[in-house]
């Protein structure tokens, strides 16, 4: 911890000699020649007019500092004197750097930015040691030691202290504190409360002597990022590339968790492994906790080896977070846990070997959606409990139960170059390609909950064929999980389906602006509504009946029930075909017969129906037909 006050060299030596360090001095030190200010300042030094520095004038000497407390020392400098450092307690240990000495500055020591002289700090006598800063701050500026052996708590609150409040007032360096390669210890757990980055060097992939760590001992959480009192603010914090890493007893804490989200952030590319609490656990409630997580983002993580579970979310402010490309294993709970208020959305995670299972949702009002996720088939099955979570896409080997069973679950491919949907069922077991479940009468449900419905809605996929996507079955829209209350159905190609390609719409469909109703299902004319809508169409299954209802295809209402006066159905009549050789005996006025051979020479020539004008029974009586002729698709004649 010496120094030689008389060492002095000119500045190309300065650059030379520190320009292998973890910062460029060249740079900085070509800014201080004309065209930079001092950035870094303490809170107090900032209420202080910062100058350019000019060329010249005090430039042309530099003293050398071998470590902080040597340049404590010295305070005998010129305006503008220019110190170069060579490490915070050793060369070449992270501290190293450039100062220059402003000798109306009384801003407070902050071990980091600013070096107040020993000499000067009785009476608080002006002049100090100003950091020169150009780009991302370190932390071993304040002294900080990736040894694996001395205690960090400090020099990292002191640094993310200082460096937030100078880049909030300055609005421009100090918004990443950057952590280099080594072995950090903590004592207890790392707040970072300030909108910062705390960023290092390594991540996800394989650990070496170029990785930052970050090792926290039993029963504490590693980093919390939120609000420590109401004068912090942790939205915006960021954390990345760093090891997180603590040491489980195998005793669940849920004061132990890696790291532990309150309010917005940004967690990309950290490892988390080795906690008794959740790997990474987020909460948000602004009204009872003043915490909002919302919005958070989770990207190319790995959490591992943790007591409780892998990922988990929870609270009413802790939704519309996205987790993506993060891998989750090993843990003593679920991989993913999320029982938020509204859910939040997976992308292509990779889940193995949790022992409680791979992805767990809970709550009614939970839509949360996997995307693309996979979960290896060494953990139990996935379940989505009450919730309206909906998993599209991946691969889930042990099977993902619970209220949407298979309804969360669809994977649309291409099966023999036809788009299709595949589903699954309550089990997790997958429906043969395009073709449906290999099983007659056996029905996929693919529910959706209705507000005033015991049971759900279901999309139902049927089919009488397997082994070959070529044969469709037919898909039926139903509610009340009851067979009978088919609401709509679309069928198959196959020409023994009973829909071949038709909708069927059992209970009839409204449609028009004025909601006009097409109906299935009345039985005779004595069965039609008495307050139909006018322009209503009512279908009837009973057009083999005799008297009204014979040969009826459908009702119109032509007029709406007005007092006393009952509504006006018009009866719409099958048609069918012959010729004039052979037209019914029996049939009732109003029926319509179409001519089956409008080409023919004979009776049937140019005659494009014929109407049943007087009706007969077919044995004592015989009905009689009017026949309707048309020549260029004009009616020529009625005979």
């Amino acid at each position: 911890m010496t120094s030689d006050k008389n060492d002095t060299t000119d500045m190309g030596e300065a650059i030379d000699a520190v320009d292998g360090g973890r910062r460029s001095i060249g740079a900085t030190i070509g800014a201080l020649l004309g065209f930079a200010a001092v950035s870094g300042l303490s809170r107090e030094a900032q209420a202080q007019s910062v100058p350019i520095f000019p060329t010249g004038a005090g430039m042309t000497d530099v003293f050398w500092a071998e470590d902080i407390f040597a340049l404590r020392e010295y305070s005998n400098a010129a305006q503008y004197q220019m110190a170069v450092l060579k490490g915070f307690s050793s060369i070449g240990d992270g501290g190293e750097g450039v100062f220059v000495w402003d000798a109306l500055s009384t801003a407070a020591d902050n071990t980091g930015i600013v070096i107040c002289p020993n000499a000067n700090k009785d009476g608080n006598l002006p002049g100090r040691w100003i950091r020169v800063v150009d780009g991302d701050w370190n932390v071993c500026w304040f002294g900080a030691k990736g040894d694996g052996i001395a205690n960090n708590d400090g020099a990292f609150r002191t640094a993310i202290d200082e460096m937030a409040y100078l880049a909030a007032l300055q609005a421009a360096n100090g918004r990443v504190l950057y952590v280099p390669p080594g072995k950090y210890n903590f004592a207890q757990t790392l707040y970072v409360d300030k909108a910062i980055t705390l960023k290092g060097s390594g991540g996800v992939g394989a650990a070496s002597v170029f990785s930052t760590w970050l090792l926290f001992p039993p029963g504490v959480t590693g980093i919390e990022i939120g609000r420590v009192n109401a004068n912090s603010v942790g939205n915006g914090a960021t954390i990345r590339d760093v090891y997180i890493e603590g040491k489980k007893t195998g005793v669940a804490n849920a004061n132990a968790h890696g790291i532990k989200i309150r309010q917005i952030s940004l967690i990309d590319n950290v490892r988390v492994s080795n906690f008794d609490g959740n790997g990474i656990d987020i909460f948000g409630d602004i009204v009872r906790t003043q915490t909002n997580t919302a919005h958070s983002s989770i990207q190319h993580c790995q959490v591992q080896s943790c007591t409780m579970n892998g990922i988990y979310v929870d609270g009413d402010d802790a939704s519309a977070c996205l987790v993506s490309h993060t891998d989750v294993r090993n843990c003593s709970g679920w991989g993913v846990y999320d029982t938020s208020f509204f859910g939040n959305t997976y992308v292509g995670l990779m889940l193995h070997t949790n022992a409680a299972g791979a992805y767990r949702v809970d709550g009614t009002s939970n839509r949360s959606l996997l995307l693309g996720c996979y979960s290896e088939a060494d953990q139990p099955t996935s379940n989505f409990f009450d919730s309206l979570a909906m998993a599209i896409g991946g691969l889930h080997a042990a099977g993902v139960v619970g209220w949407q069973q298979s309804r969360g679950e669809l994977s649309s491919h291409l099966v023999n170059s036809v788009n299709t949907v595949v589903l699954h069922d309550a089990n997790g077991n997958a429906y043969n390609a395009s073709e449906g479940w290999a099983g007659l009468g056996s029905p996929h449900l693919m529910s959706m909950k209705g507000a005033d419905d015991v049971q759900p809605y279901s999309m139902e996929y049927h089919s009488r064929y397997t082994n070959s996507p070529a044969y469709m079955g037919w898909y039926a829209w139903k509610w009340a999980g009851s067979n009978s209350h088919v609401a709509f159905a679309i069928g198959g190609t196959q020409a023994g389906d009973a829909f071949v390609g038709r909708a069927w719409v059992p209970f009839g469909m409204y449609f028009g602006v004025n909601a006009r109703l097409l109906v299935s299902s009345t039985a005779t004319k004595s069965g039609l509504p008495t307050n139909p809508i006018r322009g209503n169409v009512y279908f009837s299954n009973n057009a083999s009946a005799t008297g009204d209802d014979h040969g009826v295809a459908f009702w119109q209402c032509v007029a709406e029930a007005v007092g006393a006066t009952p509504a006006k159905y018009l009866p719409v009549k099958h048609s069918v075909y012959a010729t004039a050789s052979s037209l019914p005996r029996k049939a009732q006025v109003g029926d319509v017969v179409l001519n089956a051979a409008p080409g023919l020479t004979s009776g049937s020539s140019h005659v494009a129906q014929w109407h049943c004008v007087q009706s007969g029974d077919g044995v004592s009586t015989v009905a009689r037909w009017r026949a309707v002729k048309l020549e260029d698709g004009d009616i020529v004649g009625i005979v």
